[in-house]
């Protein structure tokens, strides 16, 4: 029928016959499109015979290994035989053990039943996963042989205490009352104890810790309440006596005491930053103590120091008007304007254009200063036109300028800042 109203319309893109006249379909169009759609459908005849061909094949061949398998399977005496199957004599009371109903087993077991319990109805098996208890004998010796040759090759190795923690062969001591807990509560947990008992439990320990926590904080108060003296607190082992505390690496020394340290200067200002320090004289020379790691003191080398020695590379400079300490770098301005920086210098903290540390300073040629501050990881140059300067570690915008990867590598100007007295640095902030 499609064809037939194909022959009577007059489709459009068939070649013309004339000018402005188009030919209908003749009889020998017709024809050919019918041998054609009749050779499409042979086609299409022809590969679905062939899919259904194959698809036979790939089932018969499934069914022949099926069939393999079947074949093989053991039956049940050799599957009870190898502790998979419980014997049949071994189940059939159990049905009528648990009341013979539907759901019986379901409630059985939400009753929480004993390891003991299951055994004696033969639920579950002596052995573990499967295996009986003579195999588990023998498995439990090959295993603690195994342990005994692994123990005897590590102790042949001669492992560091921390390898040795790692393995569990040496326990710490404030480890001690933990794996106590745990075992404690391994074993309430063996018993199946039910919800309630859980939540019990884990009650009680939460209320005797929040009653000793109580008591100490009662004894704390009655303490502060009588304010009570160093010496009387030294007597009852609360404080220590302070003069026999060693604290290493310390700005004033290996041994921390309140005596000051008298330098032959007056001192005009200091600076500290997280552990080094930066004392400037009235006479401009400028003295540092305390870490010497990647170069902070500026003394030409990472050696720590506990007095104040003073800055040879500034002194030869001029004299210092201003000086200040980040956590791991320093910065100076001389009364000329000269800046110097120098310590560590990742992020460009030192506003080198690079991150390079420095033991001793290094002038900055691009600016003249009046006044300086160093932040964590980042630095201020207060100019004396009134402009401020900053370079160093930006992610949190402490430098006040845009940066892409979150870094300022040499000092760039913020504009929005003009006659500025005087700068300052917090870790991560910055003021002016």
């Amino acid at each position: 029928q499609i064809l037939e109203n194909m022959a009577s319309q007059k489709p459009h893109g068939l070649p013309k016959k004339g000018k402005g006249h188009e030919r209908a379909l003749s009889k020998e169009d017709v024809k050919k499109i019918l041998d054609q759609a009749e050779v499409e459908m042979k086609k299409r005849r022809r590969i679905k015979l062939e899919r259904q061909k194959s698809i036979k094949r790939v089932s018969m061949d499934l069914q022949n290994v099926l069939k393999k398998k079947l074949e093989n399977r053991l039956d049940r005496k050799e599957l009870a035989r190898r502790h998979i199957l419980k014997e049949r004599t071994q189940t059939k009371n159990l049905f009528a053990t648990l009341g013979g109903k539907k759901g019986g087993l379901e409630k059985f077991l939400k009753a929480r039943p004993t390891r003991s319990k299951l055994m004696s109805l033969n639920i579950i098996s002596e052995g573990k996963q499967g295996v009986c208890a003579a195999e588990k004998v023998d498995l439990d010796a090959k295993r603690k042989i195994k342990r005994k040759e692994n123990l005897a090759l590590l102790i042949g190795k001669r492992p560091s205490m921390e390898q040795l923690r790692s393995k569990k062969i040496l326990i710490d001591l404030d480890v001690i009352d933990k794996e106590a807990t745990k075992k404690k509560l391994k074993s309430f947990l063996k018993l199946r104890p039910a919800a309630e008992r859980v939540s019990r439990f884990t009650r009680n320990r939460r209320d005797a810790r929040r009653k000793s926590i109580a008591e100490a904080k009662s004894v704390l108060g009655g303490f502060l309440q009588k304010r009570l003296g160093a010496t009387e607190l030294q007597k009852k082992n609360i404080l220590k006596d302070v003069t026999h505390i060693h604290v290493p690496n310390t700005n004033l020394g290996d041994h921390l005491s309140f005596q000051a340290i008298k330098l032959a200067v007056k001192v005009k200002a200091v600076a500290c930053g997280f552990s080094h320090s930066l004392i400037v004289a009235q006479d401009g020379k400028a003295y540092t103590c305390g870490m010497g790691q990647d170069g902070r003191l500026g003394l030409g080398d990472g050696k720590d120091v506990a007095t104040p020695t003073i800055i040879k590379t500034l002194a030869d400079a001029g004299k210092v008007s201003a000086a200040a300490c980040g956590d791991n770098h320093s910065v100076a301005v001389m009364e000329d304007g000269a800046v110097y920086t120098w310590g560590m210098g990742s992020g460009g903290r030192l506003g080198h254009q690079s991150t390079e540390s420095l033991s001793t300073p290094k002038k900055l040629p691009e600016l003249k200063g009046s006044c300086c501050a160093a932040g964590g990881y980042h630095t201020l140059v207060g100019t004396t036109d009134g402009a401020v300067f900053g370079f160093g570690y930006n992610r949190k915008g402490q430098v006040g300028v845009l940066s892409i990867d979150g870094t300022v590598m040499k000092p760039t100007q913020i504009s929005k800042l003009k006659n500025v007295v005087d700068v300052y640095c917090g870790t991560t902030s910055s003021g002016a």
